[in-house]
């Protein structure tokens, strides 16, 4: 039909794991998009924005849990000078290659499970391909900074 779905998998707990010397992105338990894709057939297009982790600090760090409670980001936003004001970086979107997930499959599929694992891990491989190839490109420390999947 034309239409796509953006998610973003890392929730609230991804907001609390901002740091200035790599890159953490909260990947290796969400698995619900992959089955959601996997259960319709639709294909997943990996996606990395580079500097959306700089323009905004998200915490105090401590608040996490009280977050991860009441299912809702509690927290404050800052930026430039501790205020709500973004940095001035650029943001940088690259795109991996598409992942054809195939036929749609039921859950109670007997091989939906291990096909989930399987998509899940592709998926891992893609972004790391195309935040270690695109890195450079971005500039701003980049070219040093490690991606952590947690």
């Amino acid at each position: 039909t034309g239409v796509s779905v953006g998610l973003m998998v890392g929730g609230i707990a991804e907001m609390f794991m901002i740091r200035r010397d790599h890159e953490r992105i909260k990947l290796k338990d969400r698995k619900g998009f992959v089955r959601v894709a996997l259960e319709h057939g639709v294909p997943i297009l990996p996606v990395y924005m580079f500097g959306a982790n700089q323009v905004l600090d998200f915490g105090p760090p401590w608040l996490q849990r009280l977050s991860r409670r009441m299912r809702a980001s509690v927290g404050m936003i800052y930026g430039l000078w501790g205020l709500p004001v973004p940095r001035r970086l650029p943001i940088f979107k690259v795109t991996g290659r598409p992942m054809d997930v195939g036929p749609a499959m039921r859950k109670d599929h007997p091989d939906f499970a291990a096909r989930v694992d399987e998509l899940h891990a592709q998926f891992i491989e893609e972004i790391q391909r195309v935040y270690y190839t695109h890195r450079g490109k971005y500039g701003h420390g980049f070219e040093n900074r490690p991606l952590v999947i947690c």
